[in-house]
């Protein structure tokens, strides 16, 4: 029976030293809770900067596979039509 209740209080004993979970980290003004990275918060705005970017290169690039006779050859006016409607069709809500 001893031997039990000394293997249950070796054995809760956390595998990481408590210290390293109560660290704050504060960024910018903002505390993040204990447990949390930097990178979590980063994470947020890096991931819309990446969105924006390659929505703005696919927009570019379809401005000249549309215009291409070979391909589509739309006229000016068609294009803006075209594109306006891609643009907001696309565009995440």
């Amino acid at each position: 029976m001893q031997n039990e209740e000394n293997f249950v209080k070796r054995s809760r004993k956390p595998i990481l030293p408590r210290s390293l979970f109560n660290k704050r980290i504060v960024f910018l003004g903002i505390q993040l809770k204990s447990g949390y990275k930097l990178r979590h918060l980063l994470i947020v705005p890096l991931m819309n900067a990446t969105l924006a970017v390659t929505n703005f290169y696919f927009n570019i690039g379809i401005i000249f596979l549309l215009r291409d006779p070979t391909l589509f050859g739309l006229s000016e006016q068609d294009l803006i039509k075209t594109l306006s409607n891609l643009t907001f069709t696309s565009t995440m809500f």
